[in-house]
């Protein structure tokens, strides 16, 4: 039986405040990519903003999807690199990646431009996740939408919920 092994992987610092939103996607070549929310500071000011409802740092603060990957099973972990730059006035979030049967990747994200204002985008990658597409809004009214992330799902069917 293996050992248990234990690791943190994206600590949080004060130029990264806060990571949440994760998740673990397989690639083709036994590898996996690790994929999640990075929250960053874009000036002083913002340096640990607390809620005063939760103790934690806001939900609008600047966030990005970012990534690692680890060849041996998640033992160890490559430097982090941005999968999902913030094109929000707020922050990209909520992270979901969908295989199809043909191989193509499918990204979906939340993107955070006002309370009232929350889009969701996908981005489409045909050479397993090394390159992306440009975005496409799939949240076709304004106003609040969100996809929480890990929740998009191929059916048995074919379609993408």
């Amino acid at each position: 039986m293996d050992a248990i092994h234990e690791q943190i992987v994206c600590p949080c610092s004060a130029g990264h405040p806060r990571n949440d939103h994760q998740l673990i996607f397989p690639l083709r070549d036994d590898r996996l990519m690790l994929v999640w929310c990075e929250y960053y500071i874009t000036r002083p000011s913002l340096i640990l903003p607390r809620d005063p409802a939760t103790g934690g740092t806001r939900d609008a603060a600047p966030c990005r999807i970012s990534a690692k990957v680890s060849d041996d099973r998640g033992r160890s972990w490559s430097d982090t690199f941005t999968l999902q730059d913030n094109t929000g006035r707020d922050n990209v979030k909520h992270p979901c990646l969908v295989r199809l049967p043909d191989g193509e990747v499918l990204l979906f994200f939340t993107e955070w431009n006002a309370l009232d204002d929350r889009r969701i985008l996908m981005r489409r990658s045909s050479d397993d996740c090394e390159t992306w597409g440009e975005s496409e809004r799939i949240s076709s009214l304004d106003g609040f939408h969100c996809l929480n992330n890990d929740h998009a799902l191929r059916l048995s069917t074919g379609r993408v919920v």
